[in-house]
């Protein structure tokens, strides 16, 4: 149990924080992006307790927190659950965001991440909240025992099926994307060449793709490849899924299904392409799709950070990862929380699937 001076410690080491946001004296990372002196999930496990503790205080001010509420709340089942929890949830998921980007990377700084935030008409939109709030918990035996990202050199399927194909554990498998014409063909103007190539490619995809615009101004896929040339020398990162069936079989003369998954298993028709120049990509997140994927670096470097769901942050260390050109990340993104940067001067090109 915590004693009245281990609260009152963990609570200034936020409260100062907090101080520091307001007066603007929180400074930018300079440290590598790949080390730190705090682990993320340490951090993460202070910002839990720090709201878990002022909701506990404010429920025992009021009366609320006594065994025989307690009992009645057990017969509720869902919806004393949801009282119970949501209040806190939401608090931890915004401090969990704001205490591993600011400590963590020079590329991600608190006063950024307070201002973009400020900008924003609410944190989280009502249904990314419904979605969190819904997600079933993770099972924290997957990474207990990790302490850094595997990586592995000679990936066999064999390895893989063993190892990390249904584990939910990550796994960065080194140079194993070596004949892929992706490596020399992949760049904005090939896209933007295929896709003008087919003349109802872009209303397939408004209609059936996706579109991840991150921090740009563009409102769809033909929006962000017709982009400038006074635009493109400007920072700039996006995403999406292909849509077009006939699209999809050019992209894959350029690419071809990894080696090592496992022979039985089946690989979506939807290919999910990243890229852009930009040092800050994809903000921490969490997907909400059905399968594990893998993810080939085509172009650049790229900066993975991941971050154990709150619930396995006592346990569960977090990780920063920088994947090169011909390396692919496998990862289920449905069940670590996860964020991308890009190197400064790189071009970044990204293509992966989900498979099951």
């Amino acid at each position: 149990m915590s004693t009245g001076n281990d609260i009152e410690r963990q609570q200034k080491f936020l409260d100062d924080l907090v101080a520091a946001v307001r007066d603007g004296s929180a400074k930018e990372n300079a440290a590598d992006p790949e080390s730190s002196e705090k682990s993320s999930a340490e951090l993460a496990r202070y910002a839990l307790l720090r709201v878990q503790l002022a909701r506990s205080e404010a429920r025992l001010k009021s009366g609320e927190l006594k065994p025989k509420k307690l009992e009645a709340a057990s017969k509720k089942a869902c919806w004393a659950w949801l009282d119970a929890i949501s209040g806190w949830y939401l608090l931890a998921f915004f401090t969990i965001c704001l205490l591993v980007h600011g400590h963590r990377n020079d590329y991600f700084s608190v006063t950024d991440f307070v201002s973009d935030t400020l900008n924003q008409r609410c944190l989280l939109s009502a249904e990314d909240f419904i979605m969190e709030m819904s997600r079933a918990p993770v099972n924290c035996d997957m990474c207990k025992d990790m302490r850094e990202m595997p990586v592995e050199y000679n990936m066999t399927r064999e390895l893989f099926l063993k190892k990390y194909a249904y584990t939910a554990r990550p796994v960065l498998i080194k140079n194993v994307v070596k004949d892929w014409r992706a490596l020399q063909n992949f760049s904005l103007d090939f896209f933007k060449n295929l896709y003008d190539s087919k003349p109802d490619s872009y209303k397939v995809q408004d209609d059936a793709g996706q579109f991840f615009a991150y921090k740009t101004e563009f409102g769809t896929l033909r929006e962000a490849l017709h982009m400038s040339e006074e635009r493109r020398q400007k920072d700039w990162y996006f995403g999406w899924s292909n849509a077009d069936e006939e699209i999809g079989q050019k992209l894959r003369q350029y690419y071809s299904r990894p080696d090592f998954l496992p022979e039985d298993a089946e690989s979506s028709r939807i290919d999910w392409m990243f890229m852009g120049i930009s040092r800050k990509g994809a903000q921490l997140h969490i997907d909400y799709v059905s399968r594990p994927s893998w993810q080939a670096q085509i172009k650049g470097r790229k900066i993975w950070e991941v971050v154990p769901s709150p619930e396995c942050a006592s346990v569960c260390h977090s990780f920063n990862i920088t994947v090169h050109a011909g390396d692919i990340l496998n990862i289920d993104t449905n069940r670590w929380y996860h964020a991308t940067y890009v190197y400064p001067g790189d071009f970044s090109a990204t293509i992966g699937s989900e498979y099951d």
